[in-house]
Parts: structure tokens; sequence; C-alpha cells
């Protein structure tokens, strides 16, 4: 009787999704369905009552049912209410109220005398609820087992019972349900394989759209944060240091002679030179620090909580690491240096105004001589 996508622990289009929200959205999704199939079972036990007082259906044995189908069908709902199963494989106890849902509805089958064929009808209701929320093999099961249960139920009833359980209308009975349950089954594997691709197909969409995003905020050649993120960056730092008056600094760097290289040994070199500054810039810089590409051979490097003298100090550190590499980019021999102007970002000034200053820096270190750094 318990229909819940959950099975996987996950409702559809959650696909893979773990947050707190996904999760509590799972939760509330299985104590529905639990809900519900308490529901479907209180309104059986309503019919096979009223047809107790009609007359059709046998009154022994049949509160000993009430009470067993009623606390069977509490105690999933109790324990999914109390998160108790939420570690399990299938939270939502979907399998389990299935087949339970299975050995009421052939119990009451033996109760329900003359009125059994509306039994068939209820059991067909109770797997159309809950065989779409699992996976094939388990729904295969269930079916299989509600096949054998009233396969059985329904011999036996035609020989202790045979005036009121005749051998000819149960078959006819039992193979309409046997289609109904097959038919219900196929579905099921169906609406899986459908699942399956909305699956396959939002997790495409999300690493498209991982790679849109990466795209927007990475530089292609150097895989460094491009200019949209860097500005981005520098904005939030502004702001940040408006509350919690830290300083920071900027730096921009430019590569010395650049158009030089890339005239004398073509533009492929010209890439190897900026990805090996990239990746150089990288590891020597701190941790905390931003390196991106600006543009062309410009970087710039965010420093938080940087003062001027500790942001001058982090750049000298690079310079002095990149002359004493053993090794750079090809061809042998090439020395690559940079120009940088770096930029204390003082309160009252727009982020803006702080990269031009270092700017205007970085062209006075070009200006005396290159190879150097201005503050």
């Amino acid at each position: 009787m318990a229909n819940d996508h959950a099975w996987r622990d996950e409702p559809p289009g959650d696909a893979g999704d773990n947050t707190p929200t996904s999760t509590s959205h799972s939760q509330r999704a299985r104590v529905a369905q639990a809900l519900l199939a308490l529901s479907l079972l209180l309104a059986g036990v309503a019919a096979m009552h009223t047809g107790a007082w009609l007359g059709t259906v046998d009154r022994d044995g049949l509160w000993a049912w009430t009470i067993v189908s009623v606390i069977g069908f509490s105690i999933p709902l109790v324990l999914i209410q109390t998160r108790v199963t939420e570690k399990l494989h299938d939270p939502s106890l979907t399998l389990p109220q299935m087949l339970l849902a299975s050995t009421v509805a052939a119990w009451a089958y033996t109760l329900a005398g003359t009125s059994h064929a509306v039994v068939t009808l209820m059991q067909a209701l109770a797997l159309s609820f809950g065989i779409f929320g699992i996976d094939s093999r388990p729904a295969v099961y269930c079916a299989a087992y509600s096949i054998l249960v009233f396969a059985v139920t329904m011999v036996r009833q035609c020989l202790v019972d045979p005036v009121r359980y005749q051998a000819a209308d149960d078959l006819l009975l039992f193979i309409f349900l046997v289609l109904i349950v097959v038919g219900i089954v196929i579905n099921t594997m169906r609406v899986n394989r459908m699942r399956e691709r909305i699956r396959t197909q939002k997790q495409d969409l999300q690493q498209a759209l991982a790679r849109i995003e990466q795209l927007a905020t990475l530089d292609e050649l150097t895989g460094l944060p491009n200019r949209r993120f860097l500005q981005q960056a520098l904005d939030a730092e502004g702001l940040r240091s408006q509350r919690s008056q830290v300083p920071w600094c900027v730096a921009l760097i430019d590569l010395d002679n650049f158009k030089r290289i890339n005239d004398t040994h073509g533009h492929a070199t010209g890439d190897a030179v900026l990805k090996w500054f990239a990746t150089q810039a990288k590891t020597f810089m701190r941790a905390s620090d931003i390196v991106g590409r600006w543009g062309g051979e410009e970087f710039v490097v965010l420093m938080p909580a940087t003062s001027l003298p500790d942001g001058v100090n982090g750049l000298q550190r690079l310079k002095a690491m990149l002359e004493a590499q053993p090794s750079s980019p090809p061809p042998e021999g090439l020395t690559i240096t940079f120009s940088a102007g770096v930029a204390q970002h003082a309160k009252d000034d727009a982020v803006a105004h702080t990269l031009e200053l270092a700017d205007q820096l970085c062209y006075a270190a070009k200006r005396n001589g290159r190879n150097r750094i201005e503050k």
C-alpha cells in the first residue's frame, strides 16, 4: 500500500541531492505515504465490517484480522515518523508494507465469504499504490509473493468452503488478478526506466551547468580565476573591509617583454609561458591569496588581511622564487620576469580606484626598468 519514491532514499527530481532540504522533503514524503497506506487499510477495515453488518463477511476472526492489520500498518508509520528507518536502504519500508498488504488481503479473502471477489480488487489497488515506488526487482518479488499467497489461499478456500468459494469462479478471479499484477509490474519497469533516464539527464544537466559556471569564472588557458571572478572577489573584499576595518592589498602583475616572446618564439610558447607563470604564482603565493588572470599577460593578486609592507613582501617572495627556479618554460634559457604594482585599499576609496592605483604603479615599474615592484 505504500508508494514512496524514496526507495532509493530520494524523491523524484532529487536524485543525488543530499542537502538538508531534500532530506526533509524525503522524510515528509515517506510519512505521507505511510499515512496513505494506513488510511487505505482503515478504509478496507471499514468495508469488511460493513460487509459483516450486511451479513456477507464472516464475523469470526474479523476482529483479530482488524487488530493485526491496524497494528501492522501503524508500526511502519511510527518507525518512519521517528526516523528509525532513516539509515536503511528502504527508509520508507515500502517492500515490507506491500508484503504485509498482500498477506492482510489474503487473510481478508478467507473472511469475505460471498464478497471475496472484492478483496482481489483491494489487492490490485494496494499493489498499484505501492509498486511504482520501488525498483523493478523488488516489484517482481512483491508481485510473485502476491500471486503465490493468493493462489494458496484460493485453493484452500475452494477446498474448505466450496459453496461460497467455487473453483471455476475463483480460477477466473485468479487469472484476472495475475493479469493485473503482471501489467502493474511491466508498467513499473517502464516507469523505472523513465525515472533512470530523467536521473541521468538531470546529472548531465548538472554537469553541463557546472562546466558553464567553470567557464564563466575560470580562465581557460591558465586555469586561474578570470577577470569576472576577480572583480566579484575584489568587490566582496571591499565590502568586507568596510565592516571589519582589516587592511587588504591588490597587486597588478605584468610579464616583462611578453610581446617579444610571442613575436620571437610564437604564440604557442607565449601560452606555455602564461601557464607556467600561473602555476608558479599559485604555488608560491599564500593559500589565502587569490591569483587570477586579468587579461593578456596581466595578472591580479588579491591579498586579504594584508598590509602594504606584507603585500610587497609577498610579491618579492614570488619574484625571488621565479628567479631561483631551475627550470622555466621552453625554449631553453628563456627567462621570465615581471613588473608589478601593489596598492593597499583605503577605507573610503572605491575598489576601482585601488585597482587603478595598482595599475599605475605597475606601469611605473615598467618605466623604471622592469623586473621590479612599485608600491
